[in-house]
């Protein structure tokens, strides 16, 4: 990262931290963008949703019955598997989703994080990120999303989907008709792209009503 960007990352990380009012929250997302927040808010994670991917059906499935998920099904490996990285499953059947651990060296890393992190779910403080990559450009999966139980939700998207509650379009961002590296720097301004949301704002939704 140039000088540059990283003293005005740094800049940003404190203003966010200052405006923040709310600290006891967790994030659930379907990408590394959890892990990223809670970074740059200078927060410890207390969501196993960090440095992973899980596609948008079975995201949506596990967000829906996320206490079952959590608390009663056991994450197991997958062996065999085409991926760099380790993959893990959890539950069985129908209710079966596949979770990508793309940022982790091993499974049993993978696995100890995710069981150490699940522990510090806030279900009182729930707040869903999701976005439109792997599979989720679809109006039925934005309809499903909207139909989830939490006040506190956002799909960001690689096109402007704004007549839909709960969309954030991510502006410069878009790769074969759905949101793109979103993690990567926008070089028009130096900040990352993610950033053009204001989380800080939709964090503090619970503590400014």
């Amino acid at each position: 990262m140039k000088i540059i960007t990283r003293l005005r990352q740094l800049g940003l990380q404190k203003k966010l931290q200052r405006q923040l009012n709310n600290k006891d929250f967790t994030i659930i997302s379907s990408t590394c963008v959890g892990g990223k927040i809670y970074h740059d808010l200078g927060l410890k994670f207390t969501s196993p949703t960090i440095n992973l991917w899980i596609g948008a059906n079975d995201f949506l499935k596990f967000v829906k019955n996320l206490k079952y998920y959590l608390e009663n099904c056991d994450l197991s490996e997958v062996k065999e598997t085409n991926e760099e990285h380790p993959v893990g499953v959890l539950g069985e059947g129908n209710e079966r989703i596949i979770i990508h651990f793309t940022h982790y060296p091993n499974f049993k890393i993978a696995k100890e994080k995710w069981n150490l992190r699940k522990k510090r779910v806030n279900y009182d403080k729930i707040y869903v990120f999701f976005t439109d990559m792997n599979g989720g450009d679809n109006v039925d999966i934005v309809k499903t999303f909207n139909k989830l139980p939490y006040k506190n939700k956002v799909m960001f998207t690689g096109k402007d989907l704004s007549r839909y509650p709960n969309t954030f379009f991510i502006k410069g961002c878009c790769e074969d008709g759905h949101l793109g590296e979103w993690w990567s720097i926008d070089q028009k301004n130096g900040y990352y792209f993610y950033q053009q949301f204001d989380y800080v704002k939709f964090l503090n939704q619970n503590v400014e009503e």
